[in-house]
């Protein structure tokens, strides 16, 4: 009986330090596994209250809890799961967390405003006060003063406001706003400094979208110059900017991202340090078009790479890329013209030459003499015809360099002299470099154009936008 007592008090033992040494296990893995951290405010339910994410065979998703380590499985497209779980299990965590998310992203939002929130608004509000307010429009009357409104829908226009703001004296500005009781609208001479650089930065971006827009004069030839010079009037403007060096660096990142194709071609490339993603018309500015055109134009030509900022090499190899573009398309649009022209020609050769072989056929069978047998009615071989419309297109190319006169209207008031060139400005420069032309022609049809009255088709559309856009040549 001692021994079997002795032996069940020994298993008892064993029993008792089995079940600290797991106890102890157990608590040494609670201690392993990771606290919810309340000082921490992250973007996401997923981010702040789970841990160790799997993605599992059947494209279902689990994650562990951190407030009470319990796995929440969902779906591959929703985190509707995880936000259940936390808002049904742990709703004081949840609120304290989006308290404190918002309060991040008001604070983020203070710290970093925009201009057109810092002054793009306060400006606006100036203006709309010049056109409601009788005393305030009085006092900028008899200063001889108008604030256009800007319209939401015309971003150059606002830029067209905050120039007129900051033609004003800031002190009459100051002193008028205080007078009639808008203290609030003061601006501060800092404020000053910021409107003007904005102006600054956006003065070309304005002109271009001015001169772009035009209708009844060639657009398309503005698109490279004007994309060439923004370029680098931006890089000055971050250099010298001091408070908006960031805006130019991201709008130099932008222009690559849209018209990295031009610029590329031009030999303009992004600095390592710059995350360019390409957007979808980058690569539509790689078309010769952009290149081509500016040379038809009587008032660019070779100056707007020649005037650049861009190294002495690389002028002269863009522009003996133009001018190898401008021969090509010369030379390959006089070969599809032709070929009609040469057809009808040949045809109409042939004619009369039958006639006279016919009228000769009823004479005796023996060689005669005729004149001009020598080279009439024979072909010009097609190497010779080639290379004299060669050397025609070269000697244009290069005589319309040299032309002094800088018209838009150049190549067609001398058409006689360059007919080949004359012939590709009238494809080149008909295309409009923006879809303003299209958008005129539906607001000036009115109703004709409605859905119930008509039914537009695409041919119609390109025609009307080719009478609206030439209508003073009919």
């Amino acid at each position: 009986m001692s021994k079997t007592t002795n032996d069940q008090s020994s298993l008892a033992e064993q029993d008792d330090d089995s079940n600290t040494s797991s106890s102890s296990v157990v608590i040494d893995a609670s201690d392993i596994l990771p606290s919810y951290n309340h000082e921490k405010i992250a973007n996401s339910v997923v981010e702040q209250f789970f841990y160790e994410l799997k993605t599992h065979d059947d494209g279902t998703k689990s994650a562990k809890c951190l407030l009470c380590h319990s796995i929440v499985k969902q779906s591959t497209t929703s985190t509707y799961n995880y936000g259940r779980h936390v808002y049904r299990k742990h709703m004081k965590e949840t609120n304290k967390w989006k308290l404190a998310l918002d309060s991040k992203k008001s604070n983020k939002s203070t710290k970093q405003s925009t201009v057109q929130q810092s002054f793009g608004q306060r400006v606006a509000t100036i203006a709309k006060l010049s056109h409601k307010s009788t005393l305030f429009a009085e006092h900028l009357q008899r200063e001889n003063i108008s604030i256009p409104l800007p319209v939401k829908t015309r971003w150059n226009s606002q830029h067209h406001t905050i120039c007129k703001v900051l033609e004003i004296s800031l002190t009459l500005l100051n002193d008028l706003l205080r007078n009639v009781g808008r203290a609030d609208l003061v601006l501060t001479a800092r404020d000053i400094i910021i409107l003007q650089e904005f102006a600054s930065i956006f003065a070309l971006f304005a002109e271009a979208t001015t001169r772009t827009q035009i209708e009844n004069s060639a657009s398309i030839s503005l698109v490279a110059p004007s994309v060439l010079s923004i370029y680098y009037d931006l890089e000055h403007e971050q250099a010298n900017c001091k408070y908006l060096g960031s805006l130019c660096r991201t709008l130099i990142i932008s222009l690559h991202e849209r018209f990295g194709g031009l610029l590329e071609r031009c030999e303009v490339f992004a600095d390592s340090n710059m995350k360019i993603k390409k957007r979808s018309t980058s690569d539509l500015y790689k078309d010769d078009i952009y290149l081509i055109a500016p040379f038809l134009d009587g008032r660019f030509k070779l100056k707007w790479v020649v005037a650049s900022n861009l190294s002495e090499s690389t002028k002269e190899r863009t522009t003996n890329i133009i001018k190898a573009l401008l021969f090509k398309a010369a030379l390959q649009l006089h070969g599809t013209t032709n070929n009609t022209s040469d057809c009808i020609i040949e045809s109409s050769i042939t004619e009369c030459s039958t006639t006279d072989d016919d009228g000769m056929s009823n004479l005796p069978n023996f060689k005669r003499k005729r004149l001009f047998s020598g080279y009439e009615g024979q072909k010009t071989p097609m190497q010779k015809k080639r290379s004299c419309v060669s050397e025609s297109i070269e000697n244009e190319i290069s005589m319309f360099e040299k032309e002094l006169l800088d018209d838009t209207r150049l190549i067609f008031l001398k058409k006689d002299s360059y007919p080949y060139l004359h012939r590709l400005a009238t494809r080149v420069l008909c295309v409009p470099a923006t879809s303003a032309p299209v958008e005129r022609v539906f607001s000036s049809s009115g109703i004709l154009m409605r859905p119930h009255r008509s039914r537009l088709s695409k041919n119609m559309l390109s025609i009307l936008t080719l009478l609206k856009c030439n209508r003073k040549l009919l």
